[in-house]
């Protein structure tokens, strides 16, 4: 296990406070969506969409989602399932990779997480870092922060990765987070 943590970067690294914001947050029919950002490592923020119940009297189980690395987390198949499964009585949380949507580190244009994720990595390589490390990394503060959350049950948290990149991804993080 010691080497894989090696082949990710400084693991793990510094975990600040989370310094949660809700950005925007909208009704819709069964279910409420919170625009959220949240600090993973010091001064990097992450952007998310929390899905969850209209109305629950317990805390809710909760699903973290990593999507693909064709599309930022605006797919509308991400938000068909954070809108279906809040209406059953799960909160669903679809997170931002590195490099993608309001996290990209190029110019935007079709595809552009290709580009930017390209940059982005080789950026970490210069320093002993790796873009998997940090988008694991991601997704672990991404259950610290489910945790924080009272009307979240903190022992029914799943991950599931979208096709052609988010299961990477998930993987390495389940890989490295016990929990």
């Amino acid at each position: 296990i010691q080497a894989f943590k090696n082949s990710v970067g400084k693991f793990p690294p510094d975990k600040p406070p989370l310094q949660t914001r809700v950005t925007a947050r909208h009704d819709g029919g069964g279910y409420r969506l919170e625009n959220v950002v949240f600090q993973v490592r010091p001064q990097y923020w992450m952007a998310a969409n929390l899905y969850l119940p209209a109305k629950s009297e317990q805390p809710a189980p909760a699903i973290v989602i990593v999507h693909s690395q064709h599309y930022p987390k605006t797919q509308g198949e991400l938000h068909d399932m954070g809108e279906l499964w809040a209406r059953t009585g799960a909160a669903v949380l679809v997170i931002e990779r590195p490099g993608y949507g309001e996290r990209t580190e190029t110019t935007p244009w079709y595809r552009q997480g290709y580009g930017s994720r390209f940059n982005f990595t080789k950026q970490l390589f210069l320093v002993g870092e790796s873009y998997s490390g940090w988008a694991a990394w991601d997704v672990i503060r991404s259950v610290d922060f489910l945790h924080e959350r009272p009307d979240i049950d903190k022992n029914r948290i799943i991950l599931l990765g979208s096709v052609a990149g988010g299961g990477e991804i998930a993987g390495v993080a389940a890989a490295l987070d016990p929990r």
